[in-house]
């Protein structure tokens, strides 16, 4: 094969190269796409879920708070003592319950009256209607309550028997303390609800009643539609379905709703394994899509309704920048092999046209034409390898003439064979470096491609955070919430920014400030985690502390790390603490977060600082943490010292110059 031929060949391959590289990192990069988008569908579907889950649990503890009631706990003991004053409680029960049954479903009779207008009816009522004026629509379908014989004692409207003891509600409710039914239509309040019923127990614990709330499904209904629209992901929807399979909502109107449809039959719902996930899935007829799914796991004393929400959306349109990508990889990879093409012959021609002119000369040579010579004005390996041919030619002419002079010819040719081999080497060595220069010039565009794609996403979620919580009142509990979710997401927006640039060091603006003021800077980015998750911080600070160089912001993600993996070490304790001092030792301002936590195994302790490393479940953390930790206190010149033993806590202390 031709040099010029190699040449040719070998940049195409280095063409073809950057092409497989390419094509692989972008699948790569779709996969890494794939899994953000799932991970973070799941998430958002769980903090749904898990909103609807606390809502139901915040109306049964309303309830259950209202069962201590005076009013309620005396018109109980009242009706109780007259029943049981009754010569035959049984029959006058019965006939009443005839009497209410047999009554049309619009007729009011006067028994029927005189119980919806007791006080116990109208404080219900009131009830009811506060809830319908602050949320425009019947929060709750009806509220009754019953004595311990099981008949109705007050109620917010006619109901359809008189008698409820026969009810499964209310015998569960009365042995087991609570009831909660699954969505149904609800015939007597005309709406689809879940039922609750509470028993009630005068002071000694006894039983005196049930209250029975009819919960109107359209709260969890506006949970869910409240965050469903998407300006990033147009094709996003949800469905709520029972854990039997039975649709109970669909956000948007990209299909017909069918309520209590029967979808357990369909391939994705089959495909659902575990309490939450994703997967790449079709439903009949419909285009591709990515599932991403959570269970219901309640919250507190409530078990959950075994309700699974589910986020959809549709692959083409998630995958639109990763094809866009492809396509101009294609491209870039057609121009590259035709520019591959073009530069081997140019560089091919400038190297064989020098060759030729000295294959010719040997050829002279060869012929015993010993004046021949050859004149290459280049400054390469190839003119050196024309001087020492030209050399040699004059050397063989002058030791023809004798024995002597023949010896020495052959000393000369062994040297100038020797020359042509290094010139030779030069030569494959100056080719080598071309080569290699290609390929780093192509994986360097490569990696800026790929940090680029990584980051959109991410910066997509993030400004959705923002817009949402624009949206909100700034005092409301849900603009605090995505304020702090915001919050979160730009701590992982510095994650990547680390990682990405976490074997450069960078040049932290450090001033004079209080450890104090730092660490109190710091608590209020975790205070809400600390406080739903019960864990007491106790603090015990230094008086008349030197101040220390720091960087505030660095210094604050250092302790906030450090917080949230003892929060993490301290979750399956009861009474869950976490202790934070500062105080100065050998001219060291030092600050110890300590935890009587699970611990870290020993065999770890001396991988915690390595990058990726992690004992967390797959999406609680990347391993990432204690690497940034570790390098920003090296960047402050200081350090960061653990103690641990398995079982019985962790100890972190950090050490700053004064």
């Amino acid at each position: 094969m031709k040099i010029s031929q190699k040449l040719i060949l070998g940049f195409l391959a280095v063409a073809a190269l950057v092409a497989l590289i390419g094509y692989l990192s972008i699948d790569v990069s779709q996969d890494v796409l794939q899994r953000h988008i799932g991970e973070n569908s799941v998430l958002l579907a769980s903090e749904i879920i898990d909103k609807i889950d606390r809502d139901i649990y915040s109306k049964i503890e309303t309830f259950e708070e209202y069962s201590k009631d005076l009013l309620l706990q005396q018109m109980l003991l009242k009706s109780n003592q007259a029943f049981k004053d009754l010569d035959d409680v049984q029959s006058y029960i019965t006939t009443k319950d005839e009497e209410w049954v047999s009554a049309p479903k619009e007729t009011i009779t006067p028994f029927m009256q005189e119980l919806l207008d007791n006080i116990l009816s109208s404080e219900l009522r009131e009830k009811i209607n506060f809830y319908e004026e602050k949320y425009g629509y019947r929060v709750f379908g009806e509220v009754f309550v019953t004595n311990k014989y099981g008949v109705n004692v007050a109620l917010t409207g006619k109901t359809s028997d008189y008698k409820q003891d026969d009810e499964v509600w209310w015998v569960q409710a009365k042995d087991k303390g609570l009831f909660i039914r699954d969505v149904e239509y609800d015939e007597s309040a005309d709406l689809y609800s879940t039922d609750i019923a509470v028993r009630v127990e005068d002071s000694n614990g006894d039983f005196v009643g049930v209250i029975k709330v009819v919960l109107n499904i359209e709260e969890a209904i506006n949970i869910i539609e409240s965050v469903a629209p998407s300006e990033r992901y147009k094709s996003r929807y949800f469905k709520l379905i029972n854990k039997n399979g039975r649709l109970i909502h669909l956000t948007g109107d990209k299909r017909e709703f069918s309520f209590f449809k029967d979808i357990s039959s369909q391939e994705f719902f089959k495909r659902m394994e575990g309490d939450r996930g994703f997967f790449i899935g079709n439903e009949p007829g419909e285009e591709e899509e990515l599932f991403a799914y959570a269970s219901s796991m309640g919250y507190r004393d409530f078990k959950g309704l075994g309700w699974i929400l589910i986020a959809e959306h549709e692959t083409e349109e998630i995958f639109a920048s990763v094809v866009r990508l492809r396509n101009a990889m294609l491209a870039t990879s057609f121009i590259l092999t035709i520019l591959a093409v073009l530069i081997g012959g140019l560089i091919s021609r400038s190297i064989l046209k020098p060759l030729r002119k000295l294959m010719h000369a040997t050829i002279n040579i060869g012929k015993g034409n010993l004046d021949t010579r050859v004149e290459i004005k280049s400054k390469d390996e190839i003119a050196a390898l024309a001087i020492a041919f030209n050399s040699m030619t004059e050397n063989l002419k002058r030791t023809t003439t004798s024995i002597y002079d023949l010896n020495r010819e052959i000393t000369e040719r062994k040297k100038a064979e020797s020359d042509l081999n290094q010139a030779y080497e030069r030569l494959k060595e100056a080719q080598d470096q071309l080569i290699q220069a290609e390929k780093m010039a192509a994986i360097g565009t490569l990696s800026a491609g790929m940090a680029h794609e990584i980051n959109n996403p991410l910066m997509g979620v993030m400004l959705l955070a923002g817009d949402l919580a624009s949206e909100k009142k700034k005092r409301s509990k849900e603009y605090k919430v995505l304020s702090q979710i915001e919050g979160g997401l730009k701590r992982i927006s510095e994650v990547v920014s680390k990682l990405l640039v976490f074997s450069r060091k960078e040049e932290l603006v450090l001033k004079k400030e209080d450890i104090n003021d730092v660490i109190e800077s710091a608590i209020p980015f975790i205070f809400y985690e600390f406080k739903i998750n019960k864990i007491q911080l106790v603090k015990n600070y230094g008086r008349n502390l030197p101040v220390v160089d720091v960087s505030v912001n660095a210094l604050q993600q250092v302790i906030l790390n450090l917080l949230l993996n003892a929060k993490d070490a301290v979750l399956d304790l009861k009474p869950r603490k976490i202790s934070i001092e500062s105080y100065l030792e050998n001219d060291m301002v030092k600050v110890k977060i300590k935890n009587k936590g699970h611990g870290i195994k020993k065999e770890h302790l001396k991988k915690i600082f390595d990058p990726f490393f992690t004992t967390k479940p797959i999406g609680r953390g990347l391993g990432m943490g204690m690497s940034i930790v570790k390098n920003i206190m090296d960047q402050h010149k200081g350090k960061i010292e653990i103690y641990s033993e398995e079982k019985k806590g962790t100890e972190v202390v950090l050490s700053l110059p004064c």
